[in-house]
């Protein structure tokens, strides 16, 4: 890492991380779909800068459902679907545009599956950016 500091320019980093693949997290359940941290995302950044979110979406039934496509109500925030095991885990990484305005941004994402009982999967964005 690089600091604004003379005294100690630099300095290392280590991250751990630990995944658990065969614990249910404790998260809105929408039909077969546990989605962590919620299905409500809150994000604030200042204006000229971005932010990003993580939303995970695990399948805890037997049977593999696909999504399919990622729907946005609005264009403040963009989303990228990324596929952890076919029809079983996603993430959901959520970017925020540069040239937003000062306020609050609202917008959902619609994940369109091929499951007959839960064909969508709705999800809401909240983005804060300050001056």
């Amino acid at each position: 890492m690089v600091t604004n500091d003379p005294a100690r320019e630099r300095f290392g980093l280590t991250v751990r991380l630990n995944i658990i693949d065969d614990q249910t997290p404790n998260d809105r359940q929408i039909g077969p779909f546990f989605i962590s941290p919620s299905i409500h995302w809150k994000g604030s950044t200042r204006q000229g800068m971005s932010v990003v979110g993580l939303m995970t979406l695990s399948n805890r039934s037997n049977e593999l459902i696909r999504i399919r496509e990622v729907r946005h109500s609005a264009s403040a925030m963009s989303a990228k679907l990324n596929v952890l095991g076919v029809g079983k885990r996603y993430t959901l990484q959520i970017r925020s545009q540069l040239d937003l305005p000062v306020g609050v941004h609202r917008q959902t994402l619609t994940l369109i599956t091929d499951s007959p009982t839960v064909p969508e999967i709705v999800l809401d964005l909240e983005l804060e950016v300050t001056p």
